[in-house]
């Protein structure tokens, strides 16, 4: 049966408070406090505080006295931040600085994410006048900012100052990855100049999963240039299985041309995921992986998918997949859940 207290509630959070706030948004905050559901007091709340923001940030503030639930004060106060910060940053700072050392630290956070998206000049100022807000994530925000939204020039400069610190290469590489769509041609002049090690490694590799969406054949030649195996391997099957979501016909033909070994084993791999993902039989598919370990694993998700709509044939499937006893129990026991879901 229908809670018509919790019906009436959700009505009143979505439709009739946010209305009230538009004129008296304390009057609204305090009638949103009645309501019970933890939920749905949340979503009024944060609903009344954003209608107060757009009148007033600092009424906002006023409510905050009011709010005794610890979780629900946390967010309000990262919430005004994040607001305050986009609409009026000097105002913003001036309250930051009345706050104490927690309540700070999140007012910081949501100002830092507002910012470092849509404000980057006042999030270097921030920067710059809070050394709490000086982390290498918000750093790295900035930097992505500045290449995706400005220049990779502009993004460089600001990461300039940070040279020789342990940090430079991860914001380096940022800036890199946050210019490949804009400016493509720039960015891999950049990369092919940096010294061989992790960093171009890691490079390399996000150029390859960031271009295997829109191109995977421009992708697949920038796999040579990853070094590590097991990295190597990911950003291949990352680009084949984009591939075959996207032309799996022409997918397919340079599949079939790959030479044994290493690669085609990855992409058979990539292939067999893909298409199960579609629906199809990859049955005879996972039969030919021939690493054991990989196998097992392919066959055990096989397994599982084909459970849920003949579990007499996914029972035929058991001895082909090596299980250990307590394997076996496991998808006993799943084979058991899901005839009891199908029997009622």
């Amino acid at each position: 049966m229908q809670d018509n207290n919790l019906t009436n509630d959700v009505f009143l959070a979505s439709q009739i408070y946010p209305l009230i706030a538009q004129d008296d948004p304390e009057l609204a905050f305090r009638e949103a406090q009645t309501i019970k559901n933890r939920k749905t007091r949340r979503r009024a709340v944060s609903s009344i505080l954003r209608s107060a923001m757009q009148e007033e940030p600092a009424s906002a503030v006023g409510m905050l006295e009011q709010i005794t639930n610890v979780s629900e004060r946390k967010s309000m106060i990262n919430q005004i931040g994040s607001h305050w910060a986009s609409v009026d940053f000097d105002q913003a700072v001036q309250w930051l600085v009345t706050l104490d050392e927690k309540d700070q630290r999140l007012a910081l956070e949501g100002m830092q994410h507002s910012l470092a998206q849509n404000d980057v000049d006042n999030a270097i100022r921030l920067l710059e006048q809070f050394p709490d807000s000086n982390s290498q994530n918000y750093k790295t925000q900035i930097a992505a900012s500045l290449a995706h939204n400005q220049s990779i020039d502009d993004a460089l400069a600001f990461i300039g100052h940070y040279e020789g610190t342990p940090e430079y290469s991860q914001l380096q590489q940022s800036v890199l990855s946050a210019a490949l769509n804009a400016e493509t041609d720039r960015a891999m002049q950049i990369i092919e100049t940096l010294p061989e090690g992790d960093q171009k490694d890691q490079c390399y590799f996000q150029v390859a999963v960031q271009k295997a969406y829109e191109a995977p054949t421009y992708a697949l030649q920038f796999l040579d240039s990853i070094s590590r195996p097991e990295r190597r391997k990911q950003a291949l099957q990352k680009v084949v299985m984009n591939w075959f979501s996207q032309d799996p016909d022409a997918a397919e033909i340079w599949f079939q041309g790959l030479p044994a070994g290493d690669d085609r084993e990855g992409a058979l791999v990539a292939m067999i995921t893909s298409k199960q993902q579609n629906g199809e039989d990859v049955l005879p598919l996972v039969r030919s992986v021939s690493d054991p370990q990989e196998r097992k694993q392919m066959m055990q998700s096989v397994f599982y998918t084909v459970m849920q709509r003949d579990p007499e044939a996914a029972r035929q499937l058991m001895p082909e997949m090596d299980l250990s006893d307590a394997e076996r129990e496991q998808f006993e026991q799943f084979e058991q859940l899901i005839e009891q879901v199908q029997n009622r």
